[in-house]
């Protein structure tokens, strides 16, 4: 976690602040993956009227409703 606070300049304390350990992190990472990989690709599906987009959205429903019932998930 010191390496990543030192990439990202904040202190070294500045991560443990804010999660509970390093498997919290990176399930706030992955969350924020997902929710921005669902926005990529919904908005990609605006103009088409498909079962595909249907199905997208669905699917997005779904990992959505997965990842916010996770331990260590903070949505």
């Amino acid at each position: 976690m010191r390496e990543l606070a030192r990439d990202l300049d904040v202190s070294h304390a500045a991560p443990r602040r804010h999660f509970k350990d390093r498997q919290a992190l990176l399930d706030a990472l992955a969350l924020v993956g997902y929710e921005r990989m669902t926005a990529v690709m919904l908005a990609s599906q605006e103009d088409v009227g498909s079962r595909a987009a249907s199905g997208w959205r669905r699917w997005a429903a779904r990992t959505w409703a997965s990842a916010s019932t996770t331990p260590n998930c903070s949505t």
